[in-house]
């Protein structure tokens, strides 16, 4: 014979469980925000919530080992759409650990050159360029040893205002690509 299971339940939209509601590995379900919790020792966990239910959200990639593709934007559960801080870089500068998987933003009219020379990254390090500047360019400058790569040919590195450019450290040393 068929067993019924009747999970907690509300039809009241934005209603959530507590510790007090349920024991632990119990679930719940809200029907009117089609939300599913399960209590986990002392916390409620929102089961859809991984898949981005509340806001609506479907996502257009595919999900394989560790890496996700995806389009949109990324925000938090209040819908504030995050973002790295840039490294604002008004000056000549030479690239370093503190500019590596970060944004470098120029925000001025000045034209600047941007040193990368060897030694700095490893494989999947990534540097951003950001010129949010009304005038002038941002120009990426290798190093002896150091190479930069577009398109399988040697790059100048040239980012104009209003534009950005991500360069990959790549599994070979000293070698960038964009």
């Amino acid at each position: 014979m068929a067993t019924t299971l009747k999970p907690k339940r509300s039809a009241v939209a934005s209603a959530v469980p507590t510790t007090a509601n349920l024991a632990d590995g119990e679930m719940a379900v809200n029907t009117a925000d089609r939300a599913l919790y399960l209590r986990v020792g002392a916390a409620i966990v929102d089961l859809l919530d991984a898949f981005a239910r509340k806001a609506g959200a479907t996502f257009t990639g595919a999900v394989s080992g560790t890496s996700l593709s995806m389009t949109g934007t990324v925000s938090d559960g209040a819908g504030n759409v995050r973002r790295v801080a840039p490294v604002t870089a008004n000056a000549y500068t030479t690239l370093a650990a503190a500019h590596l998987n970060a944004v470098v933003e120029k925000s001025n009219t000045g034209t600047y050159y941007y040193y990368l020379n060897s030694g700095v990254g490893a494989q999947g390090d990534a540097i951003t360029f950001l010129n949010s500047g009304t005038a002038g360019s941002m120009y990426v400058s290798v190093g002896s040893g150091v190479s930069l790569i577009r398109n399988g040919a040697t790059y100048g590195g040239e980012v104009k205002p209003g534009t950005m450019m991500t360069i990959l450290r790549s599994a070979t040393t000293n070698k960038w690509v964009c």
